[in-house]
């Protein structure tokens, strides 16, 4: 469930193993340079890029940020918040692992954060396929990611239509 938008510091943010996609260097190379062209666009909504954060994690970062909901909420008016996340914690984000990673290379010691939406950690599974397969301004997935999904909803699906047949034998 989305909580809110807040800008975070690039050092709390990090990407698990289950990533649809491997770390590109020539991408991020790519975006990197394109920062340096068009300048960092890190306020568009299509460039946000969602995390996962618990509600205690959230609460403690707002409190230590003196940053009020009211705040938060009206962040796409005024400009969003800086969260300040402790360094011992850690968000995961669900996409936009090459824009991150060019942003770590590109932006100054003293302006490293982005723009992100932050969620609940139990999520719905579409809600989570959707965020994480989310491509906008990346590249497109390669035939092995395309088929590594395929194969991996095909068993979702097979898992799903295994608990529904016990479930109907058991009525």
């Amino acid at each position: 469930m989305y909580q809110e938008t807040a800008r975070i510091s690039l050092d709390v943010l990090q990407f698990g193993r289950d990533q649809p996609r491997e770390l590109d260097p020539d991408h991020v190379e790519i975006l990197t340079e394109c920062f340096r062209n068009e300048d960092c666009q890190r306020l568009p909504v299509r460039n946000h890029v969602p995390a996962l954060i618990s509600q205690q994690q959230l609460a403690n970062a707002m409190r230590h940020s003196g940053v009020f909901t009211e705040q938060l909420l009206a962040g796409h008016l005024s400009g969003y918040s800086m969260l300040k996340v402790p360094t011992s914690c850690h968000l995961e984000c669900l996409h936009g692992r090459h824009r991150i990673e060019a942003a770590r290379e590109f932006l100054l010691p003293t302006d490293r954060w982005w723009t992100v939406d932050l969620y609940l950690p139990k999520l719905n599974t579409n809600l989570r396929s959707w965020l994480v397969e989310e491509y906008s301004n990346e590249q497109k997935p390669t035939d092995d990611e395309i088929y590594r999904k395929l194969r991996q909803y095909d068993a979702e699906r097979n898992l799903i239509t295994s608990q529904r047949e016990v479930l109907h034998e058991s009525w």
